[in-house]
């Protein structure tokens, strides 16, 4: 007889299909890097320049038409590399496009909540709710998929969140370090997760040498 908790882990090893393959985890990663770097771009340019009108600009764009490259780049990834070997699930694309959608939740409450609290000089050290928030969702993912890399990135978001209240940081140097060091932390460990299922996943069948070269 099947029981409840089995049924739970059949929908949890199901829901995690996505993410094995750390491919989503890389992209995230690289866009993570890419914010980062805009925050760099904002703590070196000194009040008045021309340059905040483009990082003014940047910062939506990049939001927006990062989420968008990272969905077409997964998307893409996963055609060409995953799915010849591991299969295509319809169910957990749905159901990693509801994630993804939470997570982009989880980020745009973060930088709203933040640029509220700074503009009411309300928050000291934004990255300690970046920190806070991250730990939330990390925490979920981890909770919802089993996966163990995302309670290391939960650790490590809380870690970059806490590390600035001991410096002397502007909110823009303590931005660009926590999202450099997050996505360096979702690049790295998505890189690790495709090594670990390049080598565990069934390799596809080659064409026989281009069918004996058309013989």
């Amino acid at each position: 007889m099947t029981t409840s908790r089995q049924i739970d882990e059949w929908m949890q090893r199901t829901r995690r299909y996505w993410y094995l393959d750390g491919i989503s985890d890389a992209a995230m990663g690289l866009f993570l890097l890419l914010l980062g770097l805009l925050f760099v771009g904002e703590s070196v340019t000194p009040p008045g320049s021309p340059l905040w009108l483009l990082w003014g600009t940047a910062g939506p764009l990049l939001l927006v038409g990062g989420a968008v490259a990272v969905g077409w780049l997964v998307r893409v990834l996963k055609e060409r590399y995953t799915y010849p070997r591991a299969g295509y699930v319809t169910f957990e694309k749905q159901g990693s496009r509801r994630v993804a959608r939470a997570l982009a939740g989880f980020l745009l409450a973060a930088i709203i909540g933040a640029g509220i609290a700074v503009a009411t000089h309300r928050l000291e050290h934004i990255s300690f709710l970046y920190g806070l928030v991250f730990l939330g969702a990390f925490g979920y993912l981890s909770y919802r998929l089993g996966l163990r890399r995302y309670l290391l990135l939960a650790a490590w978001s809380l870690v970059l969140g806490i590390t600035p209240l001991v410096f002397s940081l502007s909110l823009d140097q303590e931005g660009a370090l926590f999202f450099i060091g997050v996505g360096a932390g979702m690049l790295v460990l998505g890189i690790v997760a495709w090594y670990r299922f390049d080598h565990s996943a069934p390799r596809q069948p080659e064409r026989d040498d281009e069918n004996r070269a058309g013989g």
